[in-house]
């Protein structure tokens, strides 16, 4: 499942990881969503791949941990998710925020 596939290569980054909200809120912490499934290469009404859009939201206190969004980049990519784009976020409670894209193309296996 690709949110399997999401956690293990954020859990990369060292630091913690939730889906859609979270209820602990570190100094730094990950909430990654996916926005788009869509079904591609379809062929005799049967779809071939699954295209995934997917936001990682990166919350931080510290301004020096603006560095570990190169790191989220890094991961994902190893892991070949395609990096779309990225934006800075309103500064809310304290937290420094980034939102990071990414795309991720998965071919199903007969």
């Amino acid at each position: 499942m690709i949110n399997n596939l999401i956690e293990a290569t954020l859990n990369k980054v060292g630091i913690l990881v939730e889906h859609l909200t979270t209820d602990t809120y570190d100094d730094k912490y990950i909430i990654y969503s996916i926005y788009s499934d869509t079904e591609i290469a379809n062929y005799d009404n049967e779809n071939e791949a699954e295209l995934y859009r997917i936001n990682v939201k990166f919350y931080y206190k510290n301004k020096e941990d603006i560095k570990l969004i190169k790191k989220i980049k890094d991961c994902m990519k190893d892991s070949d998710f395609y990096f779309s784009n990225g934006e800075e976020l309103r500064k809310e409670d304290n937290y420094f925020g980034y939102s990071l894209y990414f795309i991720y193309e998965c071919i199903k296996e007969e």
